[in-house]
C-alpha cells in the first residue's frame, strides 16, 4: 500500500462517523475477508501517522519501494491465514504492529548500509534505532509528566520521575557506539522517614483535636456564668443568709426553698448532660472501630494486588493508595508498620496486635465492660475470643476519646457527685441542729444521697466473671461526706486478703477483719450484706457516680425550714459576777434532751472564789462539771 493510498484510506476512514467503530467491529469478526480488510485498514493508519514524516525526509523510498503494495499483500495474506488458523481475530492490530515494526527494522537496516557514516572499520550505527529510543523515552516520560499533572489533586499521590538510562553499546572495534536511550524505571519521589513523620503527626493532630472537642463540651457545661453549678450554689447560699438575717420572714423562707429546687436541678441537669455526652462518646467509638475494620481490610486488599505484581515490581500507585490508607487508619489510632520481602506490610495497634499480615486483616470490636456495661471496651479478635486491648491503645480519634473518658469525663462526674454529697449531708446536718417555725427539730433539707435512688447514689458493679455463689450483695455507704474522694475503686479478694484499690492513685488498702466486720476507708463504709465473694473476685465501686441524678429537696412547707436555734441562754439576775455567756450551739442532737438547764459557778477548791462550773438538769442535778 502507498502511502498515498493510505492517506486517501484514513481521510476517507476520518469523514465517514462510524467509520472506526465499523473498523473495531470488523477487527473482532471471524471470517478472513473481514480480518483482511480490518488488516488494510490498520496498515492505512499505522503508515499514515507514524512513518509520515520519516517520508517526506526522504527515508520513505528505503521502506516503501514500487513493489511494496505486492509485497504487503502477500504478507498481510499470509499472516492472516497463519492467524485465522490459530483460533482468529483476537490480538490482530499487535500482529500488525509486529509486522510493520519488523518491516521498518529491516528497512533501516539497510538505510544505513547504504547512507550510515562508516568509522573505524565500516560498521553502521543505526541512526534510526537510535532515533526511536529517544522518541519513545521522550513519549514515556511525557506520560509520566501528564499522570503527575492528572492527580496534582489527589489525597495521598506522590510525584513519580522517569529514569532514563543509556542502551546497550554496539561494538565497533576496540570502540562502543552508543544506541540511544531506555526508561530504565518510573520512580515516585517518595521518603519514608517524612511519611512516618507525617503518619505520627497525624496520629497526635487527630488525637488532640477529639479530645479538645469532647473537653470542649465539658467546659461549656461548667464554665458557663448563668447556667452553671457555681452560679446555682452561690444564689442559694445568698437566699441561706436572707434567712438568716430575717428568720420569721415568709418570703424569705419560700425564696430559699426556690433556689434549693433551682441547685438541685442544676445537679440533674449536668448529670444528663455528662450522661449525654458519655454516649455519643461510645457511639463515636464504635464508629472509629469500624473505620479500623474498613481500612484494615482495604490495605490488605492493596497488599494482594502487590504481592500478584510480584517481587521487585513498582506498583507505584498501589505503593500510594496503600500509604493513604495506612494514614487515613492512623487517624483513627496509631499504628506501626513493618514491610515484607514480598512488598506487603504488616500493620499493628496497641502492643503489636497486627490489624493486617499480608494480605489478610484481623478486626477489632467495641465490647460491653467487665463492670459498666455503658463504658465500652475495644477488644483485639483472634481465634481464642475477644482480648480486651483499651489500655494499649493511643492516638488517633480512638486515644483521644479513651483519654477524655478517663481524664475528664469520669473526674468530672464524680466531683459533681462528691459536690453533691458534700452539700447535701453538710447543710442537712446543720439543719438538723435547728428549729422550725412550729418549734420542732429540722429534718434533712435534701434528700439523703445515701439512701436515695435507684439508681442508688453510689454504684457497685460486680466483675461479670465473679463467681461467688450465691452472688455476694456488697454494702457501701458514704458514712463521712467530707473525707469522700473523687476516685472510684476497686474491691479485690485474693486468696484470704481482701483489697481496696484507690483508682486515682492505684494506692492500695488492706481490709483486715473484711467481711466479718465494716471497715471504713476514706469516707466510705463497705460490708458484706448477703451471698458470698470468692477468690479472684473483684468490685468496682463508684461512690458518688448517680449522687447529682438523685440530688433533690426534701421539704416543700417554708415552715419547715430550721431557721432557728433551739438553745438560749442569759444570765441570771443575781449574777455578782461580769462575765458573759456566748449563744449555746447544740452539736449532739440525738444526746440533746430539751429542758431548761443552769450553769452555776462553784468554789470546788474552798478558795472562797469561783473556780469551777457545774451544769444543772431541771431538777438540780448536775448533769456535769
Amino acid at each position: 500500500m502507498s502511502f498515498e493510498a493510505a492517506s486517501a484510506s484514513v481521510s476517507a476512514l476520518t469523514a465517514d462517523p462510524q467509520g472506526f467503530d465499523r473498523l473495531r467491529r470488523a477487527a473482532r469478526e471471524e471470517s478472513p475477508e473481514a480480518l483482511r480488510e480490518a488488516a488494510r485498514q490498520f496498515e492505512a493508519l499505522f503508515i499514515h501517522t507514524m512513518l509520515k514524516n520519516m517520508r517526506e525526509s526522504g527515508f520513505g523510498d528505503e521502506l516503501f519501494g514500487s513493489d511494496q503494495e505486492k509485497l504487503y499483500q502477500g504478507m498481510f495474506d499470509q499472516q492472516i491465514a497463519t492467524h485465522m488458523a490459530q483460533g482468529g481475530g483476537i490480538g490482530l492490530a499487535d500482529l500488525l504492529v509486529r509486522q510493520l515494526g519488523g518491516r521498518v527494522r529491516r528497512s533501516g537496516r539497510r538505510l544505513c548500509r547504504r547512507r550510515a557514516v562508516r568509522d573505524r572499520g565500516g560498521l553502521s550505527m543505526s541512526i534510526m534505532g537510535t532515533g526511536i529510543s529517544g522518541l519513545l523515552a521522550a513519549q514515556r516520560a511525557l506520560a509520566v509528566v501528564s499522570h503527575n499533572v492528572a492527580n496534582v489533586n489527589t489525597e495521598g499521590y506522590s510525584r513519580q520521575r522517569a529514569d532514563l538510562v543509556t542502551r546497550n553499546p554496539q561494538a565497533l572495534g576496540s570502540d562502543f557506539v552508543g544506541n540511544g536511550v531506555n526508561v530504565g524505571s518510573i520512580q515516585r519521589i517518595y521518603d519514608q522517614f517524612s511519611v512516618a513523620q507525617l503518619r505520627a503527626a497525624s496520629s497526635s493532630a487527630s488525637q488532640a483535636n477529639q479530645y479538645s472537642a469532647m473537653a470542649g463540651r465539658v467546659n461549656d457545661l461548667l464554665a458557663s456564668s448563668t447556667a452553671g453549678i457555681m452560679p446555682a450554689l452561690q444564689d442559694f447560699f445568698d437566699a441561706v443568709q436572707g434567712v438568716a438575717n430575717d428568720p420569721t420572714s415568709q418570703a424569705a423562707r419560700q425564696v430559699l426553698i426556690g433556689t434549693a429546687n433551682s441547685l438541685a436541678s442544676q445537679f440533674r441537669f449536668f448529670d444528663a448532660e455528662i450522661e449525654t455526652i458519655r454516649r455519643d462518646g461510645n457511639a463515636m467509638l464504635a464508629t472509629a472501630v469500624e473505620e479500623v475494620n474498613t481500612l484494615s481490610a482495604a490495605i490488605a486488599d492493596v497488599n494482594r494486588r502487590i504481592i500478584d505484581a510480584g517481587i521487585g515490581a513498582r506498583p507505584n500507585d498501589l505503593l500510594d493508595r496503600r500509604d493513604e490508607l495506612v494514614r487515613q487508619l492512623s487517624e483513627r489510632v496509631a499504628v506501626t508498620t513493618v514491610e515484607q520481602d514480598n512488598g506487603s506490610i504488616n500493620v499493628f495497634i496497641g502492643n503489636g496486635q497486627a490489624v493486617v499480615a499480608g494480605n489478610e486483616w484481623r478486626a477489632v470490636a467495641v465490647v460491653p465492660g467487665a463492670y459498666d456495661p455503658e463504658q465500652l471496651e475495644i477488644a483485639y479478635v483472634n481465634a481464642a475470643g475477644p482480648v480486651v486491648i483499651t489500655s494499649q491503645l493511643t492516638g488517633g480519634r480512638i486515644g483521644g476519646l479513651l483519654e477524655f473518658r478517663s481524664q475528664i469525663l469520669e473526674p468530672v462526674q464524680n466531683a459533681i457527685g462528691q459536690l453533691a454529697y458534700g452539700v447535701a449531708a453538710t447543710f442537712n446536718e446543720q439543719h438538723a441542729l435547728g428549729m422550725d417555725l412550729r418549734g420542732e427539730a429540722g429534718g434533712d433539707f435534701f434528700t439523703s444521697l445515701g439512701n436515695a435512688g435507684p439508681p442508688p447514689s453510689t454504684a457497685v458493679m460486680p466483675h461479670g466473671r465473679n463467681t461467688g455463689q450465691p452472688a455476694a450483695a456488697l454494702g457501701v455507704t458514704v458514712s463521712d461526706a467530707g473525707a469522700l474522694t473523687a476516685s472510684d475503686y476497686r474491691l479485690d479478694r485474693n486468696g484470704a486478703n481482701y483489697t481496696l484499690t484507690r483508682l486515682s492513685d492505684n494506692r492500695v488498702f488492706q481490709l483486715g477483719g473484711f467481711p466479718a466486720a465494716e471497715v471504713t476507708v476514706d469516707g466510705l463504709t463497705l460490708s458484706l450484706d448477703a451471698g458470698a465473694i470468692a477468690s479472684g473476685d473483684s468490685f468496682l465501686i463508684k461512690p458518688a457516680r448517680n449522687a447529682a441524678r438523685n440530688f433533690g429537696v426534701a421539704i416543700s412547707d417554708p415552715a419547715r425550714v430550721a431557721a432557728a436555734s433551739p438553745l438560749r441562754g442569759e444570765a441570771g439576775l443575781d449574777n455578782a459576777g461580769t462575765g458573759t455567756l456566748g449563744a449555746p450551739v447544740l452539736f449532739d442532737r440525738d444526746a440533746y434532751t430539751a429542758q431548761a438547764y443552769r450553769i452555776v459557778a462553784v468554789d470546788a477548791g474552798g478558795t472562797g472564789a469561783a473556780d469551777g462550773y457545774e451544769v444543772l438538769d431541771a431538777d438540780g442535778n448536775v448533769v456535769a462539771a
